[in-house]
């Protein structure tokens, strides 16, 4: 029953006219995955009369639900919006995934994110190790987006300390990119887990990695900004922090007006909170 039920939220979740808050109000209404599609498609042909044509046009890519059946059926997991496993700090998010694959287990206790830019540099490297290992001796949870630079330090710091990390891809969670982090991904798989909302073989997107932001932001009490230009990923995951409620630090530029630096400057005017040491005292909650 437990796959089939997971089935059932991927279809219902890629139909057409049902979007991540569409999915959570068709739940909320009917109750579980199962219930709920077989209610959408008795509704469908009234459905297809009032969806705009672009939205006719969308559909479950078969293909794609065949590789994630196989990937469960491999002993891969995978959880749907209020359903066993589902992370709560996602519950109330305006848009919350409505299906999350796993690779490893998400850890219970307090979670904050450490996120950078991939062109760190030494120094800015350097803090996102020192604070990350100092947070996990701590027993909080480092979150982050298993890309190269500051992300890569904080769960590398996280992972030699001993505790425990998790990253959010812009994958599916069978992908390893960067390619040089398949010995990475492992590790974070034992001590922690992966997470996508992407369907199992999904390969990198530039669109795919602004929308996994607020699943890392969403599933921190707390984001530290470690180091930032004015466009970068980073500046979306703390904006999306703020939207939620959540706290956000920034950690003050060493050299005014430096581009690398201007992302930290930017939020900082926004009203996002000074980190000027490697001790963050960090929010706690949300499991």
């Amino acid at each position: 029953m437990g796959r089939d039920v997971i089935l059932a939220a991927l279809r219902l979740s890629r139909l057409p006219g049902v979007g991540a808050a569409g999915f959570r109000d068709l739940l909320r209404r009917h109750g579980d995955p199962v219930t709920a599609l077989s209610a959408w498609l008795a509704d469908l042909p009234a459905r297809r009369a009032r969806l705009p044509a672009a939205s006719r046009r969308k559909s479950p890519t078969l293909d794609g639900l065949a590789a994630a059946e196989a990937w469960l059926a491999a002993g891969g997991t995978a959880v749907w919006w209020g359903g066993p496993g589902y992370p709560a700090a996602l519950l109330d998010l305006p848009e919350p995934p409505p299906v999350l694959f796993l690779r490893g287990a998400l850890p219970d206790g307090p979670r904050a994110a450490v996120v950078g830019t991939r062109r760190a540099t030494p120094d800015a490297l350097a803090l996102a190790g020192r604070l990350a290992a100092d947070l996990a001796r701590r027993g909080v949870t480092i979150v982050s987006g298993g890309a190269a630079g500051i992300d890569a330090a904080a769960h590398l710091a996280a992972l030699d300390a001993g505790g425990r990390t998790v990253a959010v891809l812009g994958t599916g969670v069978d992908v390893i990119f960067p390619r040089g982090h398949a010995g990475l991904f492992a590790r974070i798989a034992r001590q922690g887990a992966l997470v996508s909302e992407l369907l199992p073989g999904t390969g990198p997107r530039r669109g795919f990695f602004p929308t996994r932001n607020r699943i890392v932001a969403g599933l921190a009490a707390e984001t530290i900004v470690v180091q930032a230009p004015l466009r970068s990923g980073a500046c979306l995951t703390a904006r999306a922090a703020r939207r939620f409620g959540r706290p956000v630090r920034v950690v003050v530029p060493p050299v005014p007006d430096d581009p690398a630096w201007a992302g930290n400057a930017a939020l900082l005017a926004e009203g996002c909170l000074p980190l000027e040491t490697a001790t963050p005292s960090p929010s706690t909650g949300g499991a």
